[in-house]
């Protein structure tokens, strides 16, 4: 995660940046570097690995090097005001964006399939508790993540209130 996109990799990935001129965008990758962000170029995205957070290159047309680096502090300050939140966030967050796709997939082969292979009154169950199951996790991984999602919400519309009342 050392090898930096250039500025042309970067335009290809995100056309909109194109309005911006060549110096904008360096003071912004120069923002990104100096904030601690690390580019995955496997995933061809931003990554701030202390907090396992992320900023694809589709987002990148939203931020100008200040807005970028408020945003930074914005959520580095929030993580370390409400750490028991975040540590929520992270684990109810990952815990959904690993197992979803694998019980939608089971469950899709289970109505697909299931009927062929199992009994009826097995392949019933089954069906019920895939579904069971899916919506378990929603539910859990949400519970987990609400809390934190709140205060970031909470904080943000303070801040833009904040803004728009006191323009610098």
């Amino acid at each position: 995660m050392n090898e930096w996109p250039s500025l042309d990799e970067l335009i290809t990935l995100n056309p909109r940046l194109q309005a911006r001129s060549r110096r904008e965008l360096s003071e912004l990758v120069s923002t990104i570097k100096s904030c601690g962000w690390k580019w995955n170029p496997s995933q061809k995205q931003f990554e701030l690995l202390q907090l396992d957070k992320n900023i694809r290159t589709q987002g990148l047309d939203l931020f100008t090097a200040t807005t970028f680096k408020r945003h930074h502090n914005f959520i580095v300050s929030i993580a370390k005001s409400y750490p028991k939140e975040y540590v929520r966030y992270v684990y109810g967050m990952t815990l959904w964006q690993k197992n979803w796709v694998t019980i939608l997939l089971l469950l899709l082969g289970d109505l697909t399939l299931g009927w062929m292979i199992l009994e009826l009154r097995i392949w019933f169950a089954s069906l019920i508790m895939l579904i069971f199951s899916m919506v378990a996790l929603y539910k859990f991984s949400r519970t987990m993540i609400a809390p934190y999602q709140e205060i970031e919400n909470r904080l943000l519309t303070e801040s833009i209130m904040r803004d728009q009342n006191h323009p610098s």
